[in-house]
């Protein structure tokens, strides 16, 4: 007996949820991925053709999404940026510097993490892919010096201020 198999992929699968069942082909293999495209519960794909016939007792098998996958942040600041944009990549999450540089009295490393947006909260993960926005400590400001000006005179000497010598007893 072959029955009528219908499209799955873009349907929801799951408890309650399922575009076919066990009972209509048999057996009914299911994958749990990760996807930023299809919400969790929905069919991703199928490996049977939609509106094809199979036989009774076939074994389908449908990938469903999980929803996007959840990272947990982790806390880079004190880090380099650099470090930290790598180490943040890497986990999956968009990294970008925030327009404003926190101003470094000299006590701070330049370049390194202030602070981040969202912050690290123990246990609280994101979507893999949001941004995280990194504050860092700017460069230290230089206060520029006047150099007094030093005078060449016609006869090739300079003037300088006179040696005085204090004796005390």
């Amino acid at each position: 007996t072959r029955l009528p198999l219908v499209r799955a992929e873009g349907g929801y699968a799951g408890p309650g949820f399922s575009a076919i069942t066990p009972s209509d082909v048999g057996e009914m293999t299911i994958e749990y991925q990760y996807s930023d495209t299809f919400e969790q519960g929905v069919v991703i794909s199928q490996d049977t053709i939609a509106h094809s016939k199979v036989k009774n007792g076939s074994t389908i098998h449908l990938v469903v999404s999980k929803g996007i996958e959840q990272i947990e942040l982790t806390n880079v600041e004190g880090m380099s940026y650099d470090s930290a944009v790598k180490l943040l990549s890497d986990r999956g999450f968009t990294v970008r510097k925030d327009t404003i540089i926190e101003e470094n009295d000299g006590s701070q490393t330049p370049n390194t993490v202030y602070k981040m947006s969202p912050s690290a909260t123990t246990g609280r993960s994101y979507d893999k892919g949001t941004t995280i926005i990194l504050t860092v400590w700017g460069e230290v400001p230089t206060t520029p010096i006047n150099i007094p000006e030093i005078t060449v005179l016609e006869d090739e000497t300079t003037t300088a201020q006179e040696e005085t010598t204090v004796t005390t007893k």
